[in-house]
């Protein structure tokens, strides 16, 4: 994560002030699952170090969204892991999901339609 990429992103930490970074967007896919701050070494980026950028970051005199947090966040070689699904699967999903909920619909109705039936025969 550069201080550019970092920059790029929409939200950076948490309400409990947890190591981690939001809104990250990668082109031709939808992002669905994003991991926290990660060490280079695959451990996740300890709260302090996060907290001492977040809130004591060196002023380097750095723009964007993040500014000199982002400088001293990219310093630490950090990365994340994304899960991402292509752009070209986005409807085949809510087909497949309407799908399994009109056969489970069906399903109940019948159910339903053969209990009726039998309790008044």
């Amino acid at each position: 994560m550069s201080a550019d990429a970092i920059n790029q992103a929409r939200s950076l930490g948490s309400i409990t002030g947890g190591p981690v970074i939001g809104g990250l967007e990668v082109p031709d896919a939808g992002v669905t699952d994003t991991s926290k701050l990660l060490t280079p070494d695959g451990r996740q980026l300890p709260d302090a170090a996060f907290n001492e950028c977040l809130n004591n970051a060196p002023k380097t005199g750095a723009t964007g969204r993040f500014g000199d947090t982002a400088v001293c966040l990219g310093k630490l070689d950090l990365h994340v892991d994304l899960v991402c699904q292509p752009n070209q699967r986005f409807w085949p999903f809510p087909w497949i999901e309407l799908a399994l909920y009109l056969g489970l619909s069906a399903l109940l109705a019948a159910v339903g339609l053969w209990r009726i039936q039998r309790r008044v025969s």
